[in-house]
């Protein structure tokens, strides 16, 4: 089954993605050198064979830099044999972030009751829940020949997100660091207070540049211009309290579909997801922050402003 679709962007930069919903991507970058290339995220690990897929694609050596360590970004990680990470998400991984019944849980709840490829994911799905890895630290520098990778710290949607500048072309792969769906996820229990996110974004910024390119996790084309300063403004107006008019915000994780004729399954659908909401959410369910006109917006936890 064909789960992996490969989009060329130019000749050193492809964009993976991992087609288990039509409507959401699942997206992995890899980036090509003169000596060696670099996968960056993994996705679900749905088909197993992501290694295999990138040989096909360049014969160089490759090393695999993480995001973050939720499933989607993580799935696949154990296929390779280099692996880089911050060791402030390591936690998300002993806590099950990879357990294969968990990735195959959230699988199902996204492919819109595509039974061939839950039956394929089911059979293929990389089994490793762990893996062996190299920490990552803020401006370490992975050297792929004639181009550089450069590791920056962006903490807010957990505790160990970081970013992959590329100075060279003036582009940055970021993960869901800071926009997933036009939006940072920041409601999660994991995530950190939306001021300390807001920080942690102009800094990189700074450091990256107003015209620096951003590849998301969720998308195969590059985040808008004006998200920056939008997530920005709102940040600063959730931290000042001009709230009143959010709305609650239901994950797509947490919705059960109403329209299920069997009772049984929908009783064990909440079941199962009261107990996901307890152990991600902290039990506080999340808000959205919007401005009439703006592209952006963000989705927050009312207890970690």
């Amino acid at each position: 089954m064909n789960i992996i679709e490969v989009n060329k962007i130019n000749e050193n930069l492809y964009i993976l993605n991992e087609k288990i919903n039509p409507k959401i991507y699942f997206t992995m970058a890899l980036v090509i050198g003169s000596e060696k290339a670099a996968i960056i995220d993994t996705g679900y690990g749905t088909t197993g064979d992501l290694d295999k897929i990138i040989k096909n694609i360049t014969d160089k050596p490759v090393i695999c830099l993480l995001t973050h360590c939720d499933p989607d970004h993580a799935g696949s990680a154990a296929l390779f044999d280099e692996i880089y990470m911050s060791n402030l998400d390591e936690e998300l991984m002993k806590k099950g972030s990879l357990n294969v019944r968990t990735r195959m849980m959230i699988v199902k709840n996204s492919c819109n009751g595509n039974e061939d490829l839950i039956a394929y994911a089911k059979a293929h799905i990389v089994k490793n829940s762990t893996f062996q890895y190299k920490n990552i630290e803020d401006g370490d520098i992975f050297n792929l020949g004639d181009c550089k990778l450069e590791a920056v710290s962006l903490a807010g949607h957990s505790k160990g997100s970081m970013c992959f500048l590329n100075r060279k072309e003036n582009y940055a792969i970021t993960g869901d660091s800071i926009a997933n769906d036009n939006s940072p996820v920041l409601f999660f229990d994991k995530c950190l207070p939306l001021s300390v996110y807001k920080d942690n974004l102009e800094r990189f910024i700074k450091k990256a540049g107003d015209d620096v390119v951003l590849y998301t996790g969720h998308d195969i084309k590059p985040l808008k211009r004006q998200i920056i300063p939008e997530i920005l403004s709102l940040c600063d107006e959730a931290i000042d309290g001009d709230t009143a008019n959010d709305a609650a915000y239901v994950p797509p994780f947490l919705k059960v579909n109403l329209e299920d004729s069997n009772w049984l399954a929908k009783i064990l659908k909440r079941l199962i997801m009261n107990y996901v909401s307890k152990k991600e959410l902290g039990n506080s369910l999340p808000l959205e922050h919007k401005k009439v006109g703006y592209t952006a917006s963000i989705k927050y936890n009312a207890n970690k402003i």
